[in-house]
């Protein structure tokens, strides 16, 4: 089949920006996305937006740094950790689906998990945002920190985590985030359940008494 003018011209276009970007052993499919056999580093790069469509990355994808604004273009899949810290996002539009490492956005302006990815294989670092919400945290996770979200007063998911979490220097009560780590997954896991805050975010410490009596 003789490959059309416009086919070629785009697909060049992806080889040249593959070795600007030094990307290597690449696989350029139908739509117009890769497939990375190892490592993506676009670290410190001035870009606002990843410039390749990305579709499986059998590495890490590293985009710290950069001052992106969108994650539009990040992979659907990456086989190891994916690291968005020091950016100027404030949505998680574009995430990848499935990530088998951690997941490492520090330092940006997100408010809330909607377009979290579908599952994240370890740790999920979310340090210093503007989280307000935990909706759209609906899988199972290791383990996740929180730290540094003063915008974060309530629970308004119960979550399903696994080994650890971390919750200083937010704004939820003192009496949460002074609990050792085994109790806080207990309180992040089951306080929707007990009403531990009512629908203006108020916290209702008689039912986070009972809750953790029950969980003892």
């Amino acid at each position: 089949m003789i490959k059309l003018f416009e086919q070629f011209n785009n697909e060049q276009e992806i080889h040249d920006l593959c070795k600007e970007y030094r990307i290597k052993d690449y696989t350029i499919n139908s739509d117009g996305s890769i497939d990375v056999n190892g490592n993506v580093s676009l670290s410190a790069y001035e870009i606002k937006k990843i410039p390749i469509k990305f579709n499986k990355v059998n590495g890490y994808f590293s985009c710290l740094e950069c001052g992106l604004t969108t994650l539009k273009n990040s992979p659907r899949i990456v086989m190891n950790n994916f690291k968005c810290s020091w950016n100027e996002l404030t949505s998680l539009e574009g995430c990848p689906d499935f990530i088998y490492g951690d997941f490492d956005c520090n330092q940006n302006y997100i408010e809330d998990f909607k377009y979290f990815p579908k599952h994240v294989e370890g740790m999920i670092f979310i340090t210093n945002n503007k989280i307000k919400s935990l909706k759209g945290l609906d899988g199972s996770y290791y383990g996740i920190y929180l730290t540094g979200n003063i915008t974060l007063k309530t629970i308004d998911n119960d979550l399903d985590i696994k080994k650890r979490i971390f919750c200083d220097k937010t704004s939820l009560p003192r009496e949460i985030v002074s609990l050792n780590n085994e109790d806080r997954v207990k309180v992040f896991n089951h306080s929707v359940e007990y009403d531990v805050f009512d629908k203006d975010g108020n916290f209702n410490k008689k039912r986070f008494e009972m809750m953790m009596k029950d969980l003892e």
